[in-house]
């Protein structure tokens, strides 16, 4: 009997042991156990904690918690129509490639409203205008007369004198006019015109010297503008677009490439080779007769590497403005001007012997905020062929 009370007296001890060394391990399996008090959170998923938990020091974050690099911007349109958007989009991709593959600096703003398009680039920077400041002239020549009080037949109020002057100064380019009619005018009122004008990046030359206006292809297709928009103040259109339509054949060069035979083109160009910045080359014009209505287009160039470079740029790029705008059906054009006819004697705008002045003859520096887009101009070769005729697409004429 007493043996068999040892035996279980050991038996409890046993048992009792196994209960603790066990009670551990069950605590274990029900913590891991699905947990079911909150019906909202499916079997398998833990509760959320009230404290969130904190990293571990070691842990170090993944290559993918890297932020990525900030994807560069897309380059701003150049050309934008509200009506045609894919018609825009062709035209600029034209330009584009003609900028890609020319050197120097380029601007030039394209105003089409007739045909729902504008193309700008660069469009506020200024540039020494040469003899493109001629059309400034003439406009507040005409302005002047127009305020005299005199008859108001062709021509308006202009005295003969002023008449023969502007023929010369607009045609043949005459600098000894331009130079009579900029002191007629004086200063103060060319800048009361300007204001008038509503242009923003113009500033006139020192002293005699107009041929340093400092101007922008904004401003240049505003001014033109005046003359095309028949509710301008100036009255005297008519004469100022007959006489940029009869500019001498040798200086016709420019934008009116690609323009149709049947399209009366009125434009004025000015070429000036300065100490510092190479040639500044432009070209300014109104185009009229067109299906659609009237439009503007300025192209300022400088350091294009030559005076035929800088005409070879110019025409390209209006070569695919004009093409695009009266396209949809074989017609003439005027082509390209044949590099052998390209004058390289500069326009004489600013006497040779005029020393350059601050800000004179650099690359041209932008007024203010730039609104318009500004793609790179990258180099380019010396002299680029004429790339042949691309074929007519269907679209405006």
């Amino acid at each position: 009997m007493a043996a068999r009370a040892r035996a279980g007296s050991r038996a409890l001890v046993v048992g009792a042991l196994v209960l603790t060394l066990c009670a551990p391990a069950s605590a274990t399996l029900a913590a891991t156990a699905p947990h079911h008090a909150d019906p909202g959170i499916p079997d398998g998923t833990p509760a959320a904690s009230a404290t969130p938990a904190k990293p571990s020091a070691s842990a170090k974050p993944s290559a993918s918690a890297k932020p990525s690099a900030s994807a560069k911007p897309a380059a701003p349109k150049i050309c934008t129509s509200p009506t045609r958007p894919a018609f825009a989009a062709r035209v600029e991709r034209e330009l584009r490639k003609v900028l890609r593959t020319r050197p120097g600096s380029i601007a030039f703003d394209v105003r089409a409203e007739a045909y729902g398009m504008r193309c700008r680039s660069r469009e506020r920077s200024q540039y020494e205008a040469a003899s493109v400041t001629k059309v400034l002239i003439m406009e507040a020549t005409l302005h002047r007369a127009e305020t005299r009080g005199k008859d108001k037949g062709k021509g308006g109020g202009l005295t003969s004198r002023e008449a023969q002057l502007l023929r010369a100064m607009i045609t043949r380019s005459d600098n000894s006019a331009a130079s009579t009619l900029w002191s007629d005018l004086g200063r103060s009122r060319l800048h009361a015109f300007l204001r008038e004008a509503g242009t923003q990046d113009t500033t006139l030359g020192p002293g005699r010297l107009w041929g340093l206006t400092r101007t922008s292809a904004r401003d240049q297709t505003r001014l033109l503008g005046l003359l095309t928009n028949a509710k301008s103040f100036l009255k005297n259109r008519s004469h100022a677009l007959t006489l940029l339509g009869r500019v001498q054949r040798g200086q016709r060069w420019g934008v009116s490439a690609g323009v149709p035979r049947r399209v009366r083109v009125h434009l004025k160009n000015g070429w000036l080779s300065r100490p510092s910045g190479g040639w500044r080359v432009h070209s300014v014009g109104a185009f009229t007769g067109g299906a659609k209505g009237p439009y503007r287009m300025a192209v300022l160039t400088q350091d294009d590497g030559s005076m035929a470079q800088s005409v070879r740029t110019i025409e390209r790029l209006a070569h695919a403005v004009n093409r695009n705008l009266h396209s949809g059906r074989k017609q003439e054009r005027r082509g390209y001007t044949p590099h052998g006819s390209i004058d390289r004697t500069p326009d004489g705008s600013v006497p040779a012997d005029t020393a350059d002045t601050a800000g004179t003859g650099t690359s041209p520096q932008s007024p203010g905020p730039v609104d318009g887009p500004q793609p790179s101009d990258g180099p380019g070769p010396s002299e680029i062929p004429d790339p042949p005729e691309p074929p007519e697409h269907p679209g405006l004429s």
